[in-house]
């Protein structure tokens, strides 16, 4: 893998909009794994502008009781109870959490799917950034942050179980597309709100010099390429995020014959950032579909770094 750095290409003396967040969701589990969630969000809150925050608790469907079960279904309690009792354990863990935090925090509990559920709270909340935590390896968990991030209509933020509290460095992949707008501005404004140095990245592979007969040498073809690449990147730069006031690095990564993510990955861990911003496809069921195997694929493989997907 070659890794290609180029100096800073956009002018500081402007400025750029900070980041604000006007409603978080927050879906908790109340399980172990919530620990690490609400310790990132309480380091996000002083960094961050977040005017208020709706913490979800989701419980499986209680309607599998069959009502000719009289005499157990009395036994039972009632879901209204339950909900209550659970809005309570929600509230005395954020309260003894966040005390002096300026949250205003809401609680709700929901029976059904998590992820149904998720996207339900999101537009009732009118949230415009849902966060949730990733467990540690393979399973359900890594299915629902993959699925929310493909079917949300608003930023998600994943936040890995092994996930440090820290957002000193950002990295933006970019393709140079209109998804990455979306990334780059807002990383860019993450950036602007909190100090982090901003670091963009393009993944690129040279093409086969047999099948395009091209008359060079391998050195020459990638030396043709960054130049030309470096170039886009400026142009992208200066029209999309001409305003932004901090120090933004650009890096080109060659790609072998390991995959996109894998490379994205590697650079992130290398470069030891603190925060992923990728930009995602629109909602329709084609562009779900082709979003991508590479946030996909990265969120799946991904257990320490922070990733905020961008619609």
């Amino acid at each position: 893998m070659l890794t290609v750095e180029n100096k800073p290409l956009v002018n500081e003396s402007t400025i750029s909009s900070e980041y604000r967040v006007k409603s978080l969701l927050v879906g908790l589990s109340l399980e172990d794994n919530d620990e690490a969630l609400l310790s990132y969000i309480d380091f996000l809150i002083d960094v961050l502008p977040i005017e208020r925050a709706t913490f979800l608790h989701v419980l499986p469907r209680f309607d599998m009781f069959n009502v000719q079960y009289e005499q157990e279904a009395e036994g039972l309690v009632s879901n209204f109870e339950i909900d209550r009792d659970i809005v309570a354990q929600m509230q005395a863990e954020i309260k003894a959490r966040f005390t002096e935090k300026a949250l205003q925090p809401a609680f709700i509990v929901q029976e059904g799917d998590p992820l149904e559920a998720l996207l339900y709270a999101t537009q009732e909340s009118k949230a415009d950034l849902v966060l949730i935590g990733q467990s540690s390896g393979s399973g359900p968990h890594g299915i629902l942050a993959r699925n929310l991030a493909r079917k949300t209509t608003c930023p998600a933020l994943i936040i890995p179980q092994e996930a440090l509290c820290s957002l000193g460095r950002i990295v933006a992949p970019i393709d140079f597309s209109k998804n990455s707008v979306n990334a780059l501005q807002t990383a860019a404004g993450i950036a602007s709100a909190t100090g982090a140095e901003l670091v963009a990245v393009n993944i690129f592979e040279l093409p086969s010099l047999n099948a395009y007969r091209i008359n060079k040498t391998v050195d020459e073809l990638r030396e043709l390429i960054t130049t030309d690449r470096y170039a886009a990147f400026e142009a992208f730069i200066q029209t999309h995020l001409r305003n932004y006031a901090g120090k933004l690095r650009t890096k080109l990564v060659e790609r072998d014959w390991n995959s996109v993510a894998h490379h994205l990955l590697d650079f992130a861990r290398a470069e030891g950032a603190d925060l992923l911003v990728m930009g995602a496809k629109g909602h329709s069921r084609v562009e779900r579909l082709l979003m991508g195997s590479v946030t996909e694929d990265l969120l799946a493989a991904n257990e320490t770094i922070p990733t905020l997907v961008v619609k």
